[in-house]
């Protein structure tokens, strides 16, 4: 073999040894924190490790190289110490609470010394060791003069994606990826994004801190929280659409358990919704609640004793900022993938039921069903294709498809109910929302993302059993409830009242596609007495 073959050989090796070394944190990691779980496709960022491995033994520059490993163990080292500490990924606002309380975490840190050792030495040790064998090998290895720009793109990817996406929330960490992709992706949020919003002058608008006061104590009680996706209560037989779609529901109107309410989402899109829905967030443009979650449900139901469980159909990276690190359980569609592919959303009460509820808990169902393309999320109940799908125009065969979508959530819903009045003697709340609606061409609009009454109108259904009835008689009295006032119902269930100085006399926010209103938001009036809505556009500015 000459000595060009050689080079090239040993480039290849030591790639692999870097792909492994990149990941080996996680691995590591997880032996010593069970709240640590690896969701992330281990094969697709294998080979996408070893790219970069290649990259980096194939630069010229063995400063340059120092430097990355420098770099990537630092990140590395903040990452896995806030995850042994606070039992969640860094984020961008920790990052910088991290560079302005220095001070105290140097403190914090020293106290904790020897029981989170273990955390910067599943990076240090594995870099340490990679780096030695490369530097051993260094003049046997092939050089590429133009890898060393290769390797700064690759690693100031996550930063040129910022201008082209509002949404920054989706660099925000999640479980789908291995940790230094949420390492980098934090970073670059922080540093290309937030940190230069502090030295932009903007006449950015000033909130008021919330404020929780814990009213009662709670012995018992259940909550549920169903969130469906891309469900509008304009195809629903329950609120007048001509079709049977919900057979099940309109039966349960009879019950005076039961109440069913025309409601507003928080935003026109997932990713936007579920922190918006779950930190009781009531105007986009107050990112303080985000980033002190001090609302944020899952926390206030810990520190009220109950047993937090989140069970999604859904990849984890859709639910960014919610909280995750307050749930005691978390499932997804990654975790349990062959039960949600069999089942679909019937995989949510299928996990459910293997739950070890306490006499308090919180439990958030999250839905795939109705997301487009609609047959597949009921295609092995082929009694819920009633309406034809075949034959059909493309449009009719969209809107058949929906309504078919429709039958099963009521009938998901119907099981959902049942199961829990049986299970539960005391307290059950059941809420049924969705994160945002869908439109089948009203004003030649179709899907949602876009801000037009269709997209965030959604149903608001309420199922309560053995409670005093306090609360229902509130959400029987409420016209239109939002997201923002289901959280406070939700609140009160566990025995909070949020207060919000930042409340506008019968004014209500809604969201667009991207966080922070980036991509615009809705002003709403309730006209109480008309029972009708005024709404406003605000675009971005």
């Amino acid at each position: 073999m000459n000595t060009a073959l050689k080079k090239i050989a040993t480039n290849i090796v030591l790639s692999f040894l870097v792909s492994i070394t990149l990941l080996s944190p996680n691995y590591i990691f997880r032996l010593f924190n069970d709240a640590y779980t690896i969701q992330f496709r281990q094969a697709e960022y294998f080979w996408i490790f070893f790219l970069f491995g290649f990259i980096l033994v194939s630069s010229k520059s063995y400063k340059l190289v120092l430097f990355v490993f420098i770099l990537l163990g630092l990140i590395e080292i903040t990452q896995f110490c806030n995850y042994a500490y606070f039992n969640d990924y860094i984020d961008p606002y920790a990052i910088g609470l991290m560079f302005e309380e220095i001070a105290e975490i140097t403190l914090v840190a020293g106290n904790s010394t020897f029981s989170l050792l273990y955390a910067p030495l599943v990076v240090i040790v594995p870099y340490f060791l990679t780096f030695l064998i490369i530097r051993k090998f260094w003049k046997n290895q092939f050089k590429i003069k133009f890898f060393s720009f290769l390797l700064i793109l690759f690693l100031i990817f996550p930063a040129l994606r910022i201008p082209s996406q509002n949404d920054i929330l989706r660099l925000f960490p999640y479980k789908k990826l291995p940790s230094l992709a949420n390492s980098l992706n934090s970073y670059s949020a922080y540093f290309f994004y937030f940190l230069p919003k502090k030295f932009i002058k903007t006449e950015a608008r000033k909130f008021a801190p919330y404020t929780v006061v814990k009213m009662r104590d709670i012995s018992d009680a259940t909550i549920i929280i169903v969130v469906g996706e891309s469900f509008t209560f304009s195809r629903m037989s329950l609120f007048g659409f001509e079709k049977k779609t919900t057979p099940h529901l309109d039966e349960l109107k009879k019950d005076n358990n039961f109440i069913y309410k025309e409601g507003l989402s928080a935003s026109t899109a997932t990713r936007s919704t579920m922190p918006l829905l779950f930190n009781i967030q009531y105007n986009p443009l107050n990112e303080d609640v985000i980033k002190n979650q001090k609302t944020n449900m899952f926390r206030l139901a810990k520190e009220a004793g109950f047993k937090t469980f989140f069970i999604s159909a859904q990849s984890s990276n859709c639910l960014t900022g919610i909280g995750t690190k307050f749930i005691d359980k978390f499932i997804s569609f990654d975790t349990e993938k062959d039960i949600f592919e069999k089942n679909k959303d019937e995989g949510l009460l299928i996990l459910a039921k293997k739950m070890n509820m306490g006499r308090k808990n919180l439990i958030v169902l999250h839905q795939r069903n109705i997301h487009d393309p609609f047959e597949k999320n009921y295609s092995h109940r082929k009694e819920f294709l009633k309406f034809p799908i075949d034959d059909v125009s493309y449009i009719q065969k969209r809107k058949n498809g929906y309504d078919n979508g429709v039958l099963y959530n009521d009938f998901l819903f119907n099981e959902i109910i049942n199961y829990y009045k049986k299970r539960i003697e005391k307290n059950l709340y059941i809420f049924i929302t969705s994160d945002h609606g869908e439109v089948f061409g009203e004003n030649g609009h179709y899907g949602h993302t876009k801000l037009i009454r269709g997209c965030f109108s959604v149903p608001f259904l309420f199922y309560s059993a053995n409670t005093d009835g306090k609360i229902e008689k509130k959400i029987r009295d409420i016209f239109y409830p939002t997201h923002y006032e289901t959280g406070e119902f939700i609140a009160e269930c566990m025995g909070y009242r949020i207060g919000n100085p930042n409340i506008e006399k019968d004014i209500v926010y809604i969201n667009g596609s991207a966080a922070f209103g980036n991509n615009g938001y809705a002003k709403i009036k309730k006209l109480v007495k008309e029972k009708e809505l005024e709404i406003e556009i605000i675009g971005v500015k």
